[in-house]
């Protein structure tokens, strides 16, 4: 299993870790255009949360710092990842237990979260599969 990050942690509390673009590039799957795209993760290209109001995105590492914390980008962001994925997560629960557990230790239990149970790789958000060891045709399914 490829070893999550605080760096892969995106400040909205997602976890780039465990999206199907970042397992892509960090599993060497060739793009294939409109079905597999490449990522390394929000933090190391440095992309700032454009939809922010408060102008607060500089000097935050994570929103749940920010005084309007949960946004309404936020709400709606949490509302899209619990239904629309195949594997359900919560960015503000996420959020809210690296506030209460700290960082190293939401990291240890999303590697047990999102472990594959066939070759221990890392199961994808987006379409449930694990790039190390599953045929994947599209970052959706």
């Amino acid at each position: 299993m490829k070893k999550f990050t605080e760096e892969l942690i995106a400040p909205c509390g997602i976890n780039c870790g465990v999206c199907s673009l970042y397992l892509a590039y960090s599993n060497g799957l060739p793009e294939k255009k409109g079905n597999i795209r490449h990522c390394i993760g929000c933090k190391p290209r440095n992309k700032k949360c454009t939809r922010c109001k408060t102008g607060n995105i500089n000097k935050i590492r994570f929103c749940y710092e920010c005084s309007d914390f949960p946004c309404e980008f936020l709400k709606r962001l949490e509302k899209r990842y619990l239904s629309s994925y195949k594997r359900p997560e919560s960015p503000i629960k996420n959020l809210k237990d690296i506030k209460k557990l700290g960082v190293k230790k939401f990291l240890a239990l999303e590697r047990k979260k999102w472990k594959c149970p066939k070759c221990s790789g890392v199961v994808s958000v987006h379409n449930g599969k694990c790039f190390a060891c599953e045929k994947v045709i599209s970052w959706r399914n």
